[in-house]
């Protein structure tokens, strides 16, 4: 995986190498490896490079054989050798063994179809010059993120971070109430919200094309749950060919590729099969809190040695999770409501401290099979209701939704600035028409993928903390055949007798029988504790005092008093109050880093560049053009 950025502009006044080294400057983090331009009279692309497939390749952007289409991608096609071979067969000339030469060539003979044929994680803005339009697109489940600013004049931003936005100097960096709001609430805004007045995410499964100044959004895929009345007679067979496609499709690279231990059935899923699949020795990573009542290094030691592999296993102290904090909001760009980001920030760094780049994960299955905790409350509670069909749409996320109270936290003014907005109403009104002919598992695990596996598993959690340090996270589960196959299947399927993810245990039981993962510890860490122990950094009190409270006007300064008094002494037990905590803090903070201080970074150089290209030369990537000029 790599870094994306780039401008488009109505006019024809150019975009300059300088703008577009800023850019990739702020994500270089997620390109060590190399980083290339293309800067022209109306469009200017970026990338910094991360090499886990072609690593003797030229980088990007890429482009076709008369440089008339312009590509800049974070992708992983998994089944690039399909597609190149349908393409050479019709013609097409390839140059590269790069990924995304396949999106160039397919963009050709498919236009916006090509996303139809596309398997695997991606964002990419690319340039047709025929048309003088940009096409702007991301992955099914939003593995890969993407965001955009539509710019005056009628330009475009795009990158794969909002800092790369915030540094090209085009956008200017604004707070928007309703994101914070979603975050506080939801526990990520919901795309295309951000926190950021005037920069967006694109959407899951959306592609954009930018013509005449103009954006034009659409969905190419959609989440749809037609629910069987029983399961097929060979579901077991079903599920292990989809299985064993997928992760032997994740395993495609130039290096190797490891795995995360949690200790639990899906991540024992995914590294028993990577290790029978790999043609490496398979190196795996876990980590764990340091201390005994939240240690779960035995589960993951016991998972990874009935796989087989070489594990690496690591304990964060709990003062570490505070000294780490701010490099974890930087790069998530976003407040947070939890500190689990902050163990993925440290997985991260030990994984690629090891030597890997490239891991596969269990993220995405309990979504996907009803594992989590959430589904066994619906269940129950959904069966004492009187009148199931009266039942508000969300009924299922509702108390996790109110449970921090963060009304009672806010200012006066921050809730007058709200007025009349309800993030909570404005969700249900955006609910599909088919959701409401869903059963009310499915309801919920909507409202999972939408509300949290998309913006917070696969965002903050997920692409940001690993690309932190240069560590791509590939995702088995997420495969889109297997999410038909699943919502396909009656939901008993899946959750049985409250026991989630029935149909992966009973194929595991049978597949995976070396594997007996058990259940880590139940015990939730102790989120706001963490920010409160006498080795604490400073900057915790700083961003909590009443003048920091009140400068940035969000959170009231004698509530949040009330809430530091109760986590300091140990008396905040219950989620809702550690959520509020957590969000109250890292807000503070996130405030700080990108509202309140300047964002400096120093440009790339074009003369160290892997790629040069402009549109007086043939944009041929292959081919390495110093000092083009646009």
């Amino acid at each position: 995986m790599c870094g994306i950025a780039g401008i488009a502009r109505h006019d024809a006044a150019g975009v300059t190498v300088h703008s577009l080294g800023r850019m990739a400057a702020a994500i270089r983090h997620r390109g060590p490896d190399g980083y290339g331009f293309y800067a022209g009279r109306r469009v200017g692309l970026a990338h910094v490079r991360l090499a886990v497939a072609d690593s003797d390749g030229p980088g990007q952007p890429i482009a076709n054989e008369d440089g008339q289409v312009i590509v800049t991608s974070t992708c992983e096609v998994f089944n690039h050798p399909e597609l190149r071979h349908e393409l050479i067969g019709r013609g097409h000339v390839f140059r590269t063994k790069c990924h995304a030469e396949v999106l160039v060539h397919g963009y050709e003979e498919w236009g916006t179809g090509l996303l139809q044929r596309l398997d695997g994680q991606f964002a990419f803005a690319l340039y047709d010059r025929n048309r003088e339009s940009v096409f702007v697109a991301r992955d099914r489940f939003g593995v890969k993120p993407c965001y955009f600013a539509e710019l005056e004049g009628g330009g475009l931003a795009v990158a794969s971070e909002i800092k790369a936005i915030l540094v090209s100097g085009e956008v200017e960096a604004a707070l928007d109430q309703r994101g914070i709001d979603e975050v506080l609430r939801f526990g990520a805004s919901r795309p295309p919200r951000t926190p950021f007045s005037g920069v967006a995410a694109l959407e899951p499964g959306t592609y954009g094309i930018w013509k005449d100044g103009a954006l034009w959004l659409r969905h190419y895929y959609e989440l749809d749950y037609p629910e069987a009345a029983d399961e097929p007679i060979d579901v077991i067979e079903q599920l292990d060919e989809i299985m064993l496609r997928s992760v032997g499709m994740r395993l495609r690279a130039d290096v190797p590729v490891g795995a995360y231990i949690s200790g639990g059935l899906n991540s024992s899923i995914t590294a028993s099969l990577a290790r029978s699949a790999s043609p490496y020795p398979l190196r795996s990573f876990s980590i764990t809190y340091a201390i005994p009542e939240l240690d779960e290094s035995l589960h993951q030691e016991e998972v990874a040695a009935a796989v087989g592999s070489n594990h690496v296993a690591a304990a964060i102290e709990m003062d570490t999770v505070a000294h780490t904090f701010p490099d974890v909001l930087w790069h998530a760009e976003t407040p947070l409501v939890k500190i689990d980001p902050a163990l993925m920030f440290h997985l991260a760094k030990v994984t690629k401290e090891s030597g890997v780049n490239v891991i596969v994960s269990g993220d995405g299955a309990n979504e996907i099979f009803l594992g989590d905790d959430l589904f066994k409350e619906v269940a129950v509670r959904r069966s004492k209701l009187e009148d199931a069909q009266r039942a508000d749409p969300l009924f299922s996320h509702l108390p996790l939704f109110h449970s921090s109270r963060i009304d009672e936290l806010y200012t006066p003014e921050f809730r007058d600035v709200l007025g009349g907005i309800d993030v909570i109403r404005e969700l249900r009104a955006s609910l599909p028409t088919r959701f409401f002919g869903w059963s009310p598992l499915n309801q919920a695990a909507y409202l999972e993928m939408t509300t949290r596996l998309s913006p917070y598993v696969l965002s903050s959690h997920g692409d940001r903390m690993t690309m932190a340090h240069s560590v791509e996270a590939r995702y088995p589960f997420l495969d889109h055949r297997l999410f038909e196959f699943a919502a396909a299947l009656p939901t008993w399927s899946r959750l049985r007798d409250l026991e989630g993810n029935d149909l992966l245990r009973r194929w595991a039981a049978r597949i995976l029988p070396r594997v007996k993962p058990t259940t880590p510890p139940g015990q939730p860490a102790p989120y706001s504790q963490s920010f409160f122990l006498p080795t604490s950094p400073s900057w915790v009190g700083d961003h909590l005092t009443t003048e920091a409270l009140r400068r940035v006007g969000i959170f009231s300064a004698s509530a949040v008093a009330g809430l530091v008094r109760r986590c300091r002494a140990g008396l905040s037990p219950q989620l809702g109050e550690n959520r509020a905590m957590v969000g109250v803090l890292s807000t503070q903070f996130w405030h700080h880093q990108f509202l309140e201080s300047a964002l400096l970074v120093t440009p790339l150089p074009a003369k160290d560049a892997s790629v040069m290209l402009g549109d007086k030369a043939p944009a041929i990537s292959a081919h390495t053009l110093y000092g083009a000029k646009p």
